[in-house]
């Protein structure tokens, strides 16, 4: 395994440490926002009930460090700022190892978190 291979799985698991920590998306079984329709999912190729394929027990199963990071505005929204500068901290350092792109936190993502129709 290289360096950027052993740097990249490392930052994995601190982000799910992370998000397990902070649970920004109130996690519940493979859904978020306990009780209610997922509107990070509306309109997108997750739309499944709320739920989403990556997760299995709360945790994110897509190795990929943006999808991991980025967060709906709903999710931000009701974040603490301690998780909120936790996140833009490891978005930074996922940046400077060219592991991050676009949408960034904070930045529309197309199709997510649409108001309920």
């Amino acid at each position: 395994m290289t360096i950027e291979q052993e740097l990249n799985t490392s930052l994995l698991d601190l982000v799910d440490k992370f998000n397990q920590y902070y649970n920004p998306c109130q996690m519940k079984g493979d859904g978020c926002l306990v009780d209610k329709p997922n509107p990070c999912c509306v309109n997108t190729r997750f739309n499944a009930g709320g739920g989403c394929h990556h997760l299995k027990d709360t945790v994110c199963t897509n190795p990929n460090v943006s999808c991991k990071i980025w967060f709906c505005e709903t999710a931000l929204n009701t974040m603490s700022i301690n998780a909120v500068t936790v996140f833009r901290a490891l978005e930074t350092i996922a940046k400077e190892m060219g592991l991050m792109h676009q949408p960034y936190l904070g930045e529309h993502y197309f199709g997510a978190d649409k108001p309920l129709t």
